[in-house]
């Protein structure tokens, strides 16, 4: 099953695209952790050794602290007035061009050489994308100032774990 490729076919995505988002990305931080990663390349047979290493533990932390949260994330962004949303960019035409480049990299072709080097520019486009809806989430719902804080630091790990 792709993660981002059905939600860019769409040129106008709106509040109902940004939550199979959230979702998107949940499913891809857990597939990559639990090493179900659904991606139609060749996976090579060795992973960089430092995610090899830390996977079992990164997993735990996005189990027991980050996973739930994408749906309460989820719940909070659907309570949100759609126009709100459009105004920091959320839905519309900022959101198609993040959403399109997620598809361009998720379905970009390549040989098992390339398999790491193209999770880890999905994994940094995720993380850019992912920082778009976050922030401005910050201000609406203070209450997840503390998680979104936890959030955001437990990506950077992610990322260097891929990317050796």
């Amino acid at each position: 099953m792709p993660y981002f490729t059905q939600l860019a076919q769409g040129t106008d995505p709106d509040a109902r695209d940004l939550h199979n988002f959230m979702d998107a990305a949940r499913r891809f931080l857990h597939d990559l952790l639990a090493e179900q990663l659904q991606l139609g390349h060749p996976q090579p047979d060795t992973a960089p050794a430092l995610f090899e290493n830390l996977r079992h533990d990164t997993l735990a932390v996005f189990l027991d602290y980050v996973h739930d949260r994408f749906q309460q994330l989820q719940a909070e962004l659907d309570s949100i007035d759609e126009t709100v949303l459009a105004a920091h960019g959320l839905t519309g035409e900022r959101l198609h061009r993040q959403l399109r480049t997620l598809a361009d990299l998720e379905a970009s072709t390549g040989g098992a050489q390339a398999y790491w080097p193209r999770v880890g520019k999905i994994l940094q486009e995720l993380d850019t994308t992912l920082d778009t809806v976050l922030d401005p989430l910050s201000t609406f719902a203070p209450r997840f100032g503390g998680f979104i804080g936890l959030f955001k630091e437990f990506r950077a790990p992610v990322i260097n774990l891929v990317n050796g």
